[in-house]
């Protein structure tokens, strides 16, 4: 049973285009009945590119008792999947009842230093590079086991939602993004006679604790395209436990997202 919604806010990227479609958004979700506020909302509306999306999952603590949803006037649009022309067939939707609702997991990372401890939230992936760009040494493990000793630029551990980012520029496998999975890719690994780096990626249950041991290493850390360089690095621990609530049209297809998106 899906929630009335009633309270929606609005988060706008600052381009012309994308404040001329909030402007009308928001009156005709007030002709419809809706309220615009800024806080106690249930549903979430970016309006802008896939930035903008994750800049509003940030901003509210992805918090899963609200709903998201995305109308796109950027490139792309993934996550912001609404097309501008149908805001009224949108509008209707949430008066009907009648739409979708997908739960995407995102990732939860705890950095361990030898001093210091750090937590991260992301939708999208958690990059890790050193912070001189040098390559990096480190081991994988999962669940506790050790799956091999690592020499990279680095690595890109996403969620179904970010496999279409940042890891399918490197080849990355795409993941339907209703699924509790997590991807590990590795960036530009070394593979020769001493040392065989895993090459392709590896799909693992969201439910994996992976964890990657250094050896008090300076790293940065990208998350969701925020970066963060943390010095004398021992450990990164990453899961996906929780999900986000994402708002989904009853058109949205996952396969005619990438053919529209990717193929054509």
């Amino acid at each position: 049973m899906t929630r009335e919604i009633k309270r929606i806010k609005l988060f706008v990227k600052s381009d012309i285009q994308s404040k001329n479609i909030a402007t009308m958004l928001r009156d005709e979700l007030i002709k419809n009945n809706f309220f615009i506020v800024d806080n106690d909302f249930e549903l979430g509306i970016a309006i802008g590119g896939d930035g903008t999306y994750l800049k509003m999952v940030h901003e509210s603590d992805f918090n899963n008792e609200i709903y998201y949803a995305g109308i796109n006037t950027g490139t792309l649009g993934f996550l912001s999947t609404i097309n501008p022309k149908f805001i009224n067939e949108f509008i209707n939707s949430i008066n009907n009842n009648s739409f979708k609702i997908y739960k995407v997991i995102y990732l939860s990372t705890d950095v361990i230093t030898s001093n210091n401890e750090y937590h991260f939230l992301s939708l999208n992936e958690i990059v890790v590079r050193k912070s001189d760009l040098n390559v990096l040494r480190f081991n994988i493990e999962i669940n506790n086991n050790l799956l091999e000793y690592t020499k990279a630029d680095g690595l890109i551990i996403s969620t179904p939602t970010g496999s279409t980012a940042y890891n399918l520029s490197l080849n990355g496998a795409i993941i339907d993004n209703t699924l509790n999975a997590i991807s590990i890719m590795p960036i530009a690994p070394v593979r020769n006679k001493t040392n065989n780096s895993l090459l392709n990626p590896l799909i693992m249950n969201g439910k994996t604790a992976i964890k990657l041991i250094f050896n008090k290493d300076d790293i940065t850390l990208i998350y969701d395209g925020k970066m963060k360089c943390i010095n004398n690095v021992l450990q990164v621990e990453t899961k996906a436990i929780k999900t986000i609530n994402c708002l989904m049209t009853n058109d949205y297809d996952f396969i005619k997202l990438i053919n529209d998106k990717i193929i054509n």
